[in-house]
């Protein structure tokens, strides 16, 4: 049995193999440790790996560390390439999340601001005494364009009952 461990906190890569036919646990390090990271180390593995192994079951049972190994520095550098592209990945995923919402928020407001456009302009056409009736149906058809792309901005299903003021639904085209 063969684990890898990172200590971040410690900028520390560790190889610990199990032996199990010598019921020895021997470990190397990518670099030279001071003493307090090598007890740390230490106790992580004897909690975390020999616990999963007879290392405690069985008697005589070995602990020993073997130095360092430069072939860890590749596979911490690897590491680090790895864990620094998911981080790249998941900022890239914030910021295109943003740009979709700041998108989302500016259309909303744009359909927004067109809906209550053409209701102003629909109450000074009822108003101003002119021809209501042969624009009913190019008002209709503008708002429903003007909703339906709203719906799509908003993540909502509005109708036009519910936006059309009560004062010109009775005239409004149904």
């Amino acid at each position: 049995m063969i684990e890898l461990f990172y200590f971040s906190s410690l900028d520390l890569m560790i190889k610990v193999e199990y032996v199990k036919k010598a019921n020895t646990l021997r470990y190397v390090s990518h670099r030279e440790m001071v003493n307090d990271e090598r007890v740390m180390a230490e106790q992580y593995i004897m909690v975390k790996v020999a616990s999963k192994t007879d290392y405690y079951l069985k008697r005589p049972s070995t602990f020993v560390y073997l130095g360092t190994d430069k072939r860890l520095k590749q596979k911490l550098a690897g590491f680090r390439q790895k864990d620094e592209l998911k981080s790249l990945i998941g900022k890239e995923n914030e910021i295109t999340a943003s740009v979709n919402n700041l998108i989302n928020d500016s259309m909303r407001n744009y359909y927004t601001e067109k809906i209550g456009e053409l209701i102003l302009s629909a109450r000074r056409e009822m108003n101003g005494g002119r021809q209501y009736e042969p624009k009913r149906a190019s008002l209709k058809r503008q708002m429903n364009d003007l909703l339906n792309a709203y719906n799509v901005y908003s993540d909502q299903k509005v109708t036009l009952n519910e936006i059309i003021p009560s004062e010109l639904k009775p005239y409004w085209p149904g």
